[in-house]
């Protein structure tokens, strides 16, 4: 499990507190989708309907408008969502580790006799 990384000053920041209702909760919505699927902040243009009931397209552009999100290729990218949170590289180093130790727990369960 990875996890999104906000700050508690979040909803005061002049950038969000001007966002609709919508806007705010598909930029949290996209955080945690980006975090869910190591996209290191990317977020897919085919994707972002289904991240928010009652999707608007002008969500989209406020989040754009305020500086939240950047247009790229084929979606849109979070401001400086690798400063505050953790990337694919990070996570994916991390689960090698995890798994490096389960390994070495059950090699030594097993001379054990366990």
């Amino acid at each position: 499990m990875v996890w999104v990384k906000i700050d508690d000053g979040f909803p005061d920041n002049p950038k969000v507190d001007r966002l609709s209702d919508g806007a705010f909760r598909l930029y949290v919505s996209a955080l945690c989708d980006c975090q869910r699927h190591l996209t290191d902040g990317h977020v897919d243009t085919k994707r972002i309907q289904r991240l928010v009931p009652k999707f608007k397209k002008a969500y989209i552009t406020e989040l754009v408008e305020a500086g939240l999100w950047e247009v790229n290729g084929t979606g849109y990218l979070v401001h400086d969502f690798e400063l505050y949170n953790r990337t694919r590289e990070y996570w994916e180093k991390e689960r090698a580790k995890g798994a490096e130790r389960l390994r070495a727990w059950r090699a030594k369960q097993e001379s054990n006799g366990d």
